[in-house]
């Protein structure tokens, strides 16, 4: 039986194609809904149709998405809404966690 298995669903569209809005109609149908809101707070536009809450995100890091995710678990939501992943992806690989300074080969070194 796979009751109580917990589901991953990507969706991948170009800008405007409906990715939040097909996150959000999806979601409302499996229960309480928070959106981890890359995109300065977009997804609010959508809040006169459907019921969720928004946990906005500035620090891209990988420390602060693990405990957006966890502070969702914890509150018990049942679907977590990731808007953008691609933004907190590109910031991870392209911002460093940690100070960097550039040497005279050109490379990136942490300090």
């Amino acid at each position: 039986e796979k009751k109580g298995l917990k589901g991953k669903i990507a969706l991948f569209g170009a800008s405007g194609s409906g990715k939040t809005w097909t996150a959000l109609e999806i979601g409302s149908m499996l229960g309480r809904v928070a959106v981890l809101d890359t995109e300065n707070s977009s997804s609010e536009l959508y809040s006169d149709h459907y019921d969720f809450d928004v946990m906005p995100i500035s620090a891209y890091t990988t420390d602060h998405l693990i405990n957006a995710i966890r502070l969702a678990e914890d509150s018990r939501y049942n679907v977590l809404i990731i808007d953008s992943f691609s933004a907190l992806v590109l910031m991870a690989c392209c911002r460093p966690q940690t100070p960097w300074r550039r040497d005279s080969r050109r490379n990136m070194l942490p300090t």
